[in-house]
């Protein structure tokens, strides 16, 4: 029992690039399966944010409690990629109530002059469990670019999803 860590990131060029074995390379903090308190954030403040080969950006809850959010702060994002994890698939900022898990997503916030999503590149929050998906806010984005698929055929794409009887979260 107790509440999962915070990361924060402060740098000029921050890039994360591949996947583990059995996790994607990248900043995480979740409420683990059996676990009960509240997730923390993943932030992000730099010039420059990187995401390749299926590296990620994730909050989750898998016990009871509530995922945290996903805030990042950069001129430039480009997320590019998937890798061979199949939770997290696609490079990408993530926040997810997961399948058993009890408690609401987290938002995610994304503050740029130019964000890009390519090759199945993902910025998602989704609900298998119970409990409402969180809100995906791109705020100050000169540019917005999304382009191309995944090798499975997934499109890049900003989304918000339910998979049980939670809503959804809003794009704005």
């Amino acid at each position: 029992m107790g509440n999962a860590g915070s990361v924060m990131i402060k740098a000029d060029t921050a890039s994360f690039d591949g996947q583990g074995r059995l996790n994607p390379t990248g900043a995480f903090s979740a409420v683990k399966e059996n676990g009960i308190g509240q997730g923390g954030s993943v932030n992000v403040t730099a010039r420059s944010l990187s995401l390749t080969h299926g590296a990620g950006l994730i909050t989750s809850t898998l016990g009871q409690g509530n995922a945290g959010n996903v805030a990042i702060n950069a001129e430039t994002i480009s997320f590019d990629g998937e890798g061979s994890n199949s939770l997290f698939p696609s490079s990408g900022a993530y926040s997810r109530v997961e399948e058993g898990a009890v408690g609401q997503g987290g938002r995610i916030e994304i503050g740029t002059q130019s964000l890009s999503l390519t090759h199945g590149a993902v910025v998602n929050t989704s609900t298998l469990g119970q409990g409402n998906a969180g809100r995906i806010t791109v705020k100050q984005a000169d540019t917005v670019f999304l382009d191309g698929q995944s090798q499975g055929g997934s499109p890049s794409r900003l989304f918000a999803d339910t998979q049980s009887s939670g809503n959804a979260g809003e794009l704005i």
